[in-house]
């Protein structure tokens, strides 16, 4: 048997090869995500990066350690940096850009300890995300409140029977004192350990500008005031409610 030869023509071809790549088509798209080209783009802040007191709870006191979250993001590579600002405002919302904010140069982790250079501003941390298109977007958590300063070692011994008393003494002994909070601490009378801490703030306070006496006239001594940690190194107390001291913290 001979073979037979078959002739295609020129618009054969054509609506063969057409069919072909119709064919071909349909199995890419069968499987168009795996041949997909991912899609890029700018970061984009979902949810704001949050900043607490690592130390001493929305306190914000010279020596505390503060810490930034990154927030939330879409598009971004996992890639942040980190900026903090000292501003005179309470409201920015670019720290980046407002006049009253500066840069703390030293300052570039998520973290950041306060000092006295903080007291009385507003501390703001910057998160800054890098995009899929490696673009970097910023921006600005919320911020401290303005640092409680910490009072100078008040060195005064013995007992006193009234607030005007303690305050003379702290007077006497040159101490600068600007509170703008307080906390009671119960101590055991017979060891001196700290039972208990409840903090109070100025509005339940009764003071001058350098008065540490609360408005129930609790008869109280204080005999050393650590400034690094604004704890109490000796308590002397004759008040009638036992070992309750109002002890400034600020």
């Amino acid at each position: 048997m001979s073979a037979r030869l078959f002739k295609f023509s020129k618009s054969n071809l054509v609506v063969a090869l057409i069919a072909m790549l119709v064919a071909i088509g349909s199995v890419f798209a069968s499987g168009q995500e795996a041949f997909a080209v991912p899609s890029t783009g700018p970061a984009v802040n979902t949810a704001a990066p949050l900043m607490t007191d690592s130390t001493t709870p929305s306190k914000y006191l010279t020596g505390d350690t503060v810490s930034v979250t990154t927030g939330t993001w879409s598009s971004a590579t996992g890639t942040y940096g980190y900026e903090w600002y000292r501003c005179t405002s309470s409201t920015v919302t670019n720290a980046n850009t407002d006049v009253s904010c500066s840069k703390i140069n030293s300052a570039s982790s998520s973290t950041y300890l306060l000092t006295a250079d903080d007291l009385g501003i507003y501390v703001y941390p910057v998160v800054t995300a890098t995009g899929t298109d490696a673009s970097t977007t910023a921006v600005t958590a919320n911020p401290t409140l303005p640092a409680f300063p910490f009072n100078a070692v008040v060195k005064i011994a013995g007992y006193y029977g009234s607030g005007s008393q303690l305050e003379a003494a702290i007077l006497a002994a040159g101490a600068i004192w600007v509170p703008t909070g307080y906390s009671l601490q119960k101590y055991d009378s017979a060891t001196g350990a700290l039972i208990t801490s409840v903090s109070v703030y100025a509005t339940d306070a009764s003071f001058d500008g350098t008065s540490i006496w609360a408005t129930d006239d609790i008869n109280c001594g204080i005999a050393q005031i650590d400034p690094s940690t604004a704890q109490i190194l000796n308590l002397y107390s004759v008040g009638k409610y036992g070992n309750i001291c109002p002890v400034g913290i600020a």
